[in-house]
């Protein structure tokens, strides 16, 4: 679920849990199992109170879940008892981390969030980020170059141009998500489905996703 909130006018009438209520059974009704909200701060006690679960407080907006009425049942129920004695003993789920490494050889970068000067250089390097947007997260001076720095670490210079998450929308035609017009084209960075930000990648996916699309 993403932005729900009460007008202030109309907030501690109960409204909140109505609604909230009118959701869940209108979610269960179509099948959906579970459901998963970024709860703004001061909405935590509210969803806590409707039985949800915490799941990430580290975000800025913790990250919540709820299983849906009637899909409570024995998580081990159908299961034969040797399979029932797996279940049991299995570790929790550990949470996903919010980045992916990339690599190169043995060395390993975080290319989607990048912040360190080793995975800056690292991301201009491998084509995830064009060398304007490294520049400036490097706030390099005019004494200094983008080049010489990744000489001076022994990074490799980029084999070929990157263009920026918004030139490669544009290519592969994506729609924005509340405004974003690189939502899509950046999730498949982070899942692996577009390997770099340079051209020849990129059209390689719009060709990929024509076929599969039978455009």
């Amino acid at each position: 679920m993403r932005t729900v909130a009460i007008k202030a006018a109309f907030q501690r009438k109960g409204l909140g849990r109505v609604l909230m209520t009118g959701l869940e059974t209108f979610a269960a009704q179509q099948g959906v199992i579970s459901l998963e909200v970024n709860a703004a701060p001061d909405a935590v006690p509210f969803y806590d109170k409707l039985g949800w679960t915490m799941m990430d407080r580290s975000r800025s907006n913790p990250l919540m879940t709820k299983v849906l009425s009637g899909f409570e049942a024995d998580a081990t129920e159908g299961y034969n008892q040797p399979a029932v004695v797996v279940l049991e003993n299995l570790e929790p789920p550990q949470k996903r981390p919010d980045y992916y490494l990339a690599s190169f050889g043995d060395i390993t970068f975080d290319h989607v969030n990048p912040k360190t000067v080793h995975d800056i250089l690292w991301s201009w390097s491998q084509g995830y980020m064009t060398a304007t947007a490294a520049e400036e997260m490097l706030r390099l001076d005019e004494n200094k170059s983008l080049e010489a720095l990744a000489r001076v670490n022994g990074i490799p210079e980029p084999a070929e141009a990157v263009l920026s998450p918004e030139e490669a929308a544009a290519i592969l035609g994506d729609e924005p998500v509340d405004g974003d017009i690189t939502f899509h084209v950046r999730k498949r960075i982070r899942d692996a489905r577009l390997p770099s930000y340079r051209r020849s990648d990129v059209e390689a996916r719009k060709l990929f996703e024509d076929l599969v699309n039978g455009r």
